[in-house]
C-alpha cells in the first residue's frame, strides 16, 4: 500500500515536459498559466512562496524570473466563487465523504473481517492510502483553481482523460444514490402513520393474512420486496414498471437540482443541515439503542477481535476498498470543492480533519447499528427459544435433542442461535429498509417518530453526497 500510494503521488505530482527534468506540480500549474502571470516588462510576477522553487527548476528560463509580487490570499481569480467561511467548506467536504457507506457498509465489513481486529488494517490504510490521496486531490484543486475537467489537463495533456472519467463516474454514482434517495422518500412518506405499514402483514376482511408470501417471510421483508420494489420472481423476468418509484426518483433529482441551482451559494447553505443532522440522529439512536435489552450482545459481536484474520489478504483488500469508497476519492468532488478555497489555505490540515472525521463517523455508526442489531437478535432468539420449548413440551420428551423433520436437532439448529441472528441484515439496503424498519415497528406508538428521523438521516446523507457530484 505505501508503494502504491507513493507511486500514484509521484506520478501525479511530477509531470514530464518534452523529456526534460520533471517539474513540481504547483510550479507546473503556474507555468501552464504563464501568459496570465506575465507582467508589462515581460517578467513573471509570481508569489514569493514559489520563487525559490522556480529558481531551482532547470526547465524554466531564469533570466525572466527577475522579481516577485505577493498575491493577495483573498484574490478571487476571474470572479470565481468562494466559500463563505472555513466551517462551510469543511462541512461540505465531510458531507461529501460521509455517506451511506459509513452507516451500512463499514459495520458489515468489521463484522465479517475480524470484528475489532479489522480496525488495524483499516487505520493503516487510512494513513497510507486515504490521507495521501485526499491531500493530492485537495491540493491540486486549490492550487490550480479549476474543476476536474480542466485541472488534469493543466497538469499534463496526458491526464486529460482522468478529468473526463471523473465526472462520468460521479454521474453513474449519482444515478445509484438518487435511486436510494427515492426509496428513502417513499419510506419517509409512509412513516407518517400509525401503525407503520410494515408493522404487520396485509389482512383481509376476516382479519386473516391475505398474502401467504408475507406469512412465509416477515412484514418488513414483504413491504420492501413486494410493496416497494415489487420484484419479479426471476432475474430473467423484467416485471412491471414501478411508476410510483419513478415519481419518487424524479423527485430525488429535483431535490438535488434545487440544492445546487446556484452552485456553492446554495449548496453551501444546505450542507449546514445535511452534514450535521446525521450526527444528531445517530446520537439519538445511540442513547436509545444502548438502553435496549440485548444491545450488549451486538456490541460484543462488533468489538470482539479475531486477530488471526489480519493475516488474510481479503481483510486488507476490504479495508483498502472501504477507505477509497468512504472518502469518495477519485470522484472529482474533492477537487471541485477545494478549487473554491483561497490559494494559500492549509489543505494538509483539511485532509487530516476530514479523513479522521470520516473514520470516527464509521465507528460511531457501527456502535449504533450493532446496539440495534443486538436488540433485534435478542428478540428473535427469545422467540425461537420459546418456540423450541413449546415443541419439547408437546412431544412430552425430556431429551434436549429433539429431532426436527429435516433431521437436525432443535438445540443445534443454526436458525435458533444468537450468533446467527446477530449476523442477519447488517449490511446494505437490508440494514436500512428491513432491520431498522423492524426495530421502529417494535417501538409501538413512538415508531413513526423513529422511522421519520431515520429516513430523514438517510435522505440527508444521500443528498449531501449528490450535492458535490
Amino acid at each position: 500500500l505505501p508503494l502504491i500510494s507513493g507511486s500514484i503521488s509521484f506520478s501525479i505530482i511530477m509531470s514530464s515536459k518534452n523529456g526534460s527534468i520533471l517539474t513540481p506540480l504547483g510550479v507546473h500549474a503556474l507555468w501552464a498559466e504563464r501568459e496570465k502571470l506575465k507582467g508589462p516588462d515581460d517578467v513573471y510576477k509570481l508569489p514569493n512562496l514559489e520563487l525559490d522553487t522556480l529558481k531551482d527548476d532547470k526547465t524554466l528560463p531564469k533570466d525572466r524570473l527577475l522579481e516577485s509580487e505577493p498575491i493577495d490570499e483573498d484574490e478571487n481569480e476571474e470572479g470565481r466563487a468562494q466559500w463563505d467561511n472555513k466551517i462551510q467548506y469543511l462541512l461540505a467536504v465531510i458531507g461529501y465523504a460521509v455517506g451511506l457507506g459509513n452507516v451500512w457498509r463499514f459495520p458489515y465489513l468489521a463484522h465479517a473481517n475480524g470484528g475489532g481486529a479489522f480496525l488495524v488494517p483499516y487505520l493503516i490504510c487510512l494513513v497510507f492510502e486515504g490521507i495521501p490521496l485526499m491531500i493530492i486531490e485537495l491540493g491540486i484543486g486549490q492550487k490550480i483553481r479549476r474543476g476536474p475537467l480542466q485541472c488534469w489537463g493543466n497538469i499534463s495533456p496526458f491526464f486529460a482523460g482522468i478529468g473526463i472519467a471523473m465526472p462520468i463516474g460521479s454521474l453513474l454514482t449519482a444515478v445509484y444514490y438518487n435511486n436510494i434517495i427515492a426509496w428513502c422518500l417513499y419510506y419517509l412518506v409512509h412513516s407518517f402513520q400509525y401503525p407503520l405499514p410494515w408493522a404487520q402483514c396485509p389482512l383481509n376482511d376476516l382479519g386473516n393474512i391475505s398474502d401467504p408470501e408475507c406469512a412465509k417471510y416477515s412484514p418488513t421483508e414483504y413491504f420492501y420486496y413486494r410493496s416497494t420494489l415489487n420484484i419479479s420472481s426471476d432475474i430473467e423476468m423484467t416485471g412491471e414498471i414501478g411508476w410510483k418509484l419513478i415519481l419518487f426518483y424524479l423527485a430525488a433529482w429535483i431535490l438535488v437540482a434545487v440544492c445546487v441551482v446556484r452552485g456553492i451559494k446554495s449548496s453551501g447553505k444546505v450542507v449546514y443541515f445535511t452534514a450535521t443532522f446525521p450526527y444528531v440522529v445517530l446520537t439519538i439512536f445511540l442513547v436509545r439503542g444502548v438502553t435496549l435489552e440485548g444491545a450488549s450482545y451486538g456490541l460484543a459481536k462488533m468489538f470482539t477481535p479475531d486477530f488471526s484474520r489480519i493475516l488474510e489478504a481479503g481483510v486488507w483488500r476490504s479495508a483498502a476498498t472501504q477507505i477509497f469508497f468512504t472518502l469518495s476519492l477519485a470522484g472529482g468532488g474533492l477537487i471541485a470543492m477545494s478549487s473554491y478555497n483561497p490559494i494559500r489555505n492549509n489543505y494538509y490540515k483539511d485532509a487530516i480533519i476530514v479523513s479522521f472525521a470520516n473514520s470516527f463517523t464509521s465507528l460511531y455508526a457501527a456502535v449504533v447499528v450493532f446496539s440495534v442489531v443486538g436488540y433485534k437478535a435478542n428478540l428473535r432468539y427469545l422467540a425461537c427459544s420459546n418456540q423450541t420449548s413449546s415443541l419439547f413440551s408437546l412431544s412430552g420428551s425430556n431429551d434436549s435433542k429433539l429431532i426436527f423433520g429435516n433431521g437436525t436437532n432443535a438445540t443445534e439448529d443454526s436458525t435458533c442461535s444468537l450468533d446467527y441472528f446477530l449476523s442477519e441484515g447488517i449490511s446494505g439496503a437490508g440494514l436500512a429498509f428491513m432491520t431498522f424498519t423492524e426495530i421502529c415497528a417494535q417501538f409501538g406508538v413512538s415508531g413513526p417518530f423513529w422511522a421519520v428521523i431515520f429516513f430523514l438521516m438517510l435522505l440527508s446523507l444521500g443528498v449531501g453526497l449528490c450535492l458535490e457530484f
